[in-house]
């Protein structure tokens, strides 16, 4: 049996180059897309829009938000809109319902964020079609960047952290491109947000944390693009976005590091008491 001639050799890992690249740098390289990515991209779209069609019959996050539209306790506005698509999606997801989505870092519940949000947002600010193209290239881009930094599994929720700050850089580079004062507002003002939100397994209360996630991404976005934004004095935040995403790793790597194992001890032992062990 012959040995392949690259067997052993160490490859070069897409996270080591990620990880030495500023955020402004990989923007610049991810928005030059040719044919062949927007159609893959105007694939994911589809997908995951087709999906967030059918999760409301779960009776579930989004169904709730519809009932709420429907009893006047929520406006008819695009953040109910946006929120409502992205909990219905996840609510079809953790419900079993076997419809197809397209991921984002490993996530299918990231993948629901990072590329509906960017798109519903862009729709409804009426974005030229390729630009939003490009914000859904960067969400993907920016969801894969910090995961370099907190982990491919974090204690933190993916969607309500990586994938919202992905996402909320998205949108401002709709109205204002690859302008990186507003873009680490918008970082800031997610960290400053929905930092500390933890991830205790994927279950139907996904659909909870995405709403939070997609209210925040919005929120954040449209506050950096006026101008405002979370500063270095605020928290873990830091002097830039990417001290600021580096500073969020270590409050998971390092500062949280008791919270799984004590999750887990929970979760097991819910278990053993609805098994009738305990």
């Amino acid at each position: 049996m012959r040995t392949h001639p690259h067997a052993g050799e160490k490859t070069k890992n897409y996270r080591d180059v990620l990880k030495k690249m500023t955020i402004e740098k990989l923007l610049h390289e991810v928005t030059n897309l040719d044919s062949q990515q927007r159609k893959y991209i105007k694939r994911g779209i589809d997908m995951n829009m087709a999906i967030s069609e059918k999760g409301v019959v779960m009776k579930r996050s989004a169904y709730q938000l519809k009932h709420m539209h429907k009893e006047g306790i929520i406006a008819d506005d695009l953040f109910y809109k946006v929120k409502l698509r992205v909990a219905s999606a996840v609510d079809a997801r953790m419900g079993g319902l076997p419809e197809p989505v397209m991921t984002s870092g490993g996530s299918g519940n990231q993948g629901v964020l990072t590329i509906l949000v960017p798109y519903l947002v862009g729709k409804d600010q009426k974005i030229k079609q390729s630009v939003i193209e490009e914000s859904i290239a960067i969400s993907h881009a920016i969801n894969s960047y910090i995961k370099c930094f907190t982990g491919e599994l974090s204690v933190l929720c993916g969607c309500a952290i990586a994938a919202s700050i992905a996402a909320a850089i998205a949108l401002v580079y709709q109205k204002a491109g690859i302008d990186m004062r507003k873009i680490t507002f918008a970082v800031d003002n997610v960290i400053g947000d929905l930092c500390g939100i933890i991830c205790d397994g994927a279950k139907p209360g996904c659909s909870m944390k995405i709403v939070s996630g997609a209210d925040a991404v919005i929120r954040s976005a449209f506050m950096a693009l006026a101008g405002y934004g979370l500063s270095v004095k605020d928290g873990v935040l830091g002097i830039s976005a990417e001290e600021s995403i580096k500073n969020l790793s270590k409050i998971s790597l390092e500062g949280m590091g008791l919270v799984d194992p004590t999750l887990l001890v929970h979760i097991l032992q819910k278990k053993i008491t609805r098994s009738g062990l305990a």
